[in-house]
């Protein structure tokens, strides 16, 4: 089974693209993207370390 997730706390996906997927059955395969470190605001932010929050 797949869940597909895009947290509304970051900027939405650009194209047809999602930020993490599980996939789940006998095992689980977490897996965590991104296209950019933009905010919500569509603003990178200023420092690496804000980028990282």
């Amino acid at each position: 089974m797949k869940k597909v997730r895009n947290p509304e706390n970051i900027h939405p996906p650009v194209a047809p693209y999602v930020h993490q997927i599980e996939v789940t059955g006998p095992s689980r395969w977490l897996t965590l993207s991104g296209q950019l470190g933009m905010e919500q605001m569509v603003m990178c932010p200023k420092t690496l370390l804000n980028n990282w929050k």
